[in-house]
C-alpha cells in the first residue's frame, strides 16, 4: 500500500502534536506527592529537668481540592484530636505521626499511607500540642501545597514549638502559589 504524500504529512502532524502535548504537561504534571518531616522545637518543647519531649501527635491528612481545604480548614483543632484515631483515619484519611522521645517524625512520599492518597492538591498537618500557648488564631495546622513547583526540598520540613506550627522549608523563588494552584 502507497501512502500519499498527503498522508504522510498529516500523520506527521499528528504525530507531532501528540509527541507536544505529552511534553507540556499531559504526563507527569498535576500534584506531587511530597513527603512531610515535622521536628519538636527543643528550647521551647523539651521539659527542662527531665530533658525529655512530651507526647505529641501530628495528623497529616489529604486535601483533594479547595472544598477539601477548606473543610479541614474549618474544624477545631482540638475537636479534631478529641476523635477516636479511628474514625479520623476513617473519615479524613489521617495518618498519625507520634513524636516522642526523638522529638520527630516523618511521612515519607512513599509510605503507604500517604501513597493510598494519590495525588492530593494540598495536604494539611494538625498537631495535638500539649500546653498550647495561642499567638491568636489557630496555629496548630499547617496547609501544604503540593504543586510540583512550590518546595525546594522533599521532604516538606515543619517545626512545632508550644505556640503552633511553622513551616522551615524554603519555598522555590519562582512558581507554585502560595496555597497551590
Amino acid at each position: 500500500m502507497m501512502w500519499s504524500p498527503r498522508s504522510v504529512r498529516i500523520g506527521a502532524w499528528l504525530l507531532g502534536l501528540a509527541v507536544m502535548t505529552l511534553a507540556l504537561g499531559g504526563c507527569g504534571s498535576g500534584p506531587k506527592a511530597y513527603g512531610v518531616s515535622i521536628e519538636l522545637d527543643p528550647d521551647s518543647m523539651k521539659n527542662r529537668s527531665t530533658g525529655m519531649f512530651p507526647a505529641v501527635r501530628a495528623d497529616v491528612m489529604p486535601a483533594y481540592d479547595a472544598a477539601g481545604r477548606q473543610r479541614l480548614e474549618a474544624v477545631s483543632v482540638t475537636d479534631h484530636f478529641n476523635r477516636p484515631e479511628a474514625d479520623r483515619q476513617r473519615t479524613d484519611r489521617a495518618r498519625t505521626l507520634s513524636l516522642g522521645q526523638t522529638g520527630r517524625a516523618t511521612l515519607t512520599a512513599d509510605d503507604p499511607v500517604r501513597a493510598s492518597w494519590g495525588k492530593p492538591r494540598f495536604v494539611v498537618v494538625m498537631v495535638d500540642i500539649p500546653n498550647y500557648e495561642s499567638r491568636g488564631g489557630e496555629t496548630r495546622r499547617a496547609v501544604l501545597s503540593m504543586n510540583p513547583s512550590r518546595w525546594g526540598e522533599d521532604p516538606v520540613r515543619l517545626r512545632v514549638d508550644r505556640s503552633g506550627v511553622t513551616v522551615v522549608s524554603p519555598a522555590k523563588a519562582t512558581g507554585g502559589e502560595p496555597d497551590g494552584y
